[in-house]
């Protein structure tokens, strides 16, 4: 499917703008899969990883000497692989959301759209 190629290429090119290796895949992710219950766990799965991920970007790197902090000093440098992570993660929901509503489509069962 095109639709694949295409997330590993931006995922490729991802990789190569942060200087980091190949994102692994989640286990049991099939990127061919055709089946809409399967394409929905992974919307379900990929909402949950891109919020909580964010969630981690937003508290952002804290002052040196924090006492809640357990890396005090932390630059913004060390948040690169967390925001390459939330980067795939945010392709990899657009690819399924996508994937779902094509299916969805397909099968003539266009109700239970995500908004």
């Amino acid at each position: 499917m095109e639709s694949v190629h295409v997330l590993l290429e931006q995922q490729h090119l991802l990789a190569v703008e942060y200087g980091a290796d190949e994102p692994r895949p989640v286990e049991g992710e099939d990127l061919e899969s055709a089946d809409i219950a399967d394409a929905e766990h992974w919307v379900d799965v990929y909402s949950g990883l891109v919020d909580f991920t964010c969630g981690l970007l937003e508290s952002g790197p804290r002052a040196s000497g924090d006492a809640d902090d357990p890396a005090p000093g932390r630059s913004p440098d060390d948040l690169r692989p967390l925001m390459l992570q939330a980067q795939v993660q945010e392709l990899h929901l657009t690819f399924w959301v996508n994937r779902l509503n094509r299916l969805r489509t397909q099968s003539g069962s266009g109700e239970d759209r995500p908004d």
